[in-house]
């Protein structure tokens, strides 16, 4: 009797393992073709000679700063991607990345050729991604990454996508990234991704300017753009929104609202930069939501002092704001503007992982899943076979 117990058990333990093994065999191809498909796109960025600058047409020139340029150009307005080669440094003109083309930096690092207005301009549609963009002590006092204002009937605007950067300034000279909305008739800024960034010691980390006023007929608009995953090191202004609005003039609508910020780390300014860091200026902006900023004051650890700043113009933005800023100096004039601390003041800073992190997690898990699933089905096996034979 034991032993036909036995035997069932064994035979219902076989079961299981074969059924795991199976459904966790199913799960690990699935898993491993998305793994394959992440691979054969860095492979595929990687295709000819690697020392060249090439684009999506198949175009290839030397590795010179001039061929970056050339190599945008000769996708003639078609959509594309331009691959530079890493482990140089390249001097810059002004790069334009020209409508939906994205520019792959290839991990260099880039610096400016003496002083201009940018270092890149981006056009609708276009992209920049995985770099290194260093003004330290060139004298340069411009923008580094400029994003302009499009005409505002073509609501497919803008749609700039920008990822993986890590910008270098010094004694918080230059702008790292600047929304700018200057130009005549209606115009705007629109679903910008900008996203796993750090900026160091600049005067402005992210700057937003709507300088034409809205009269009815011209004006500038910056609005639903998607800002995320930001390290602000001792810059003097992490967030700066302006909206120039004609004084004693009320105008019926924000030119800038309606932007998503989440997940900044804002770090204060030490030694001689300033005394305080200015983590939120909003000068004329409305609706905009601010979530999981998180600040950190070196210099004045561990009660901090930092500045948000909030005028008189300004309506209804949200800011969701931790860390080590129980002393925060709040200046907030807007109407309908809150602001909400939540967390612990020594609350730990966000961790950014790899966006690709789960497939490969949910691989080895699947894996592990499968062994036990093997061994259970060997130890069942065996049992049988001993059963079988006392």
């Amino acid at each position: 009797m034991i032993k036909t117990k036995t035997q069932v058990f064994l035979i219902l333990a076989l079961l299981i393992g074969l059924t795991i093994n199976i459904y966790s065999g199913f799960l690990l191809e699935e898993n491993s073709k998305q793994i394959t498909e992440l691979e054969d796109v860095v492979a595929f960025e990687f295709m000819g000679d690697v020392n060249n600058i090439r684009n999506s047409k198949g175009g290839e020139w030397e590795a010179t700063s001039e061929n970056i340029q050339v190599a945008i150009d000769s996708l003639n307005g078609e959509r594309g991607m331009v691959w530079v080669p890493g482990g140089k440094t390249y001097t810059i003109e002004p790069i334009v990345v020209k409508q939906d083309c994205i520019l792959n930096l290839g991990f260099g690092t880039y610096i400016p050729n003496g002083d201009s207005d940018y270092m890149f301009s981006l056009e609708k549609g276009a992209g920049l991604w995985n770099g290194y963009i260093n003004i330290e002590n060139t004298g340069f006092d411009g923008t580094c990454v400029l994003i302009d204002g499009e005409d505002y009937k073509n609501m497919m605007t803008n749609r700039v996508r920008i990822y993986n950067l890590d910008l270098n300034s010094n004694s918080n000279v230059g702008t790292a990234f600047w929304f700018l909305c200057d130009g005549t008739g209606l115009q705007a800024i629109t679903m910008v991704e900008l996203s796993h960034i750090r900026t160091r010691r600049f005067e402005y980390s992210i700057r937003m300017s709507s300088i034409t006023p809205y009269d009815g007929s011209s004006g500038c608009f910056i609005n639903a753009n998607d800002i995320s995953h930001i390290w602000m090191n001792e810059d003097k202004y992490g967030i700066y929104i302006e909206d120039h609005h004609e004084e004693g003039v009320q105008w019926d609508r924000s030119e800038t609202s309606g932007n998503f910020f989440s997940d900044i780390y804002y770090q204060t300014p030490g030694g001689t930069y300033a005394t305080y860091g200015s983590v939120i200026t909003i000068n004329g902006g409305d609706y905009n939501v601010f979530d999981h900023i998180f600040v950190w004051d070196f210099l004045h650890a561990p009660t901090g002092s930092m500045a948000f700043t909030v005028d008189e113009n300004s309506i209804s933005n949200t800011i969701f704001y931790r860390g080590a800023i129980e002393n925060a100096n709040i200046d907030n004039q807007g109407a309908s503007t809150t602001f909400y601390r939540y967390g612990d003041q020594e609350a730990p800073p966000f961790i950014m992982k790899d966006a690709n992190f789960d497939i490969y997690e949910s691989y080895n898990f699947y894996a592990l899943v499968r062994a036990i699933s093997y061994v259970m089905v060997i130890f069942s096996l065996i049992g049988l076979f001993i059963t079988r034979r006392m």
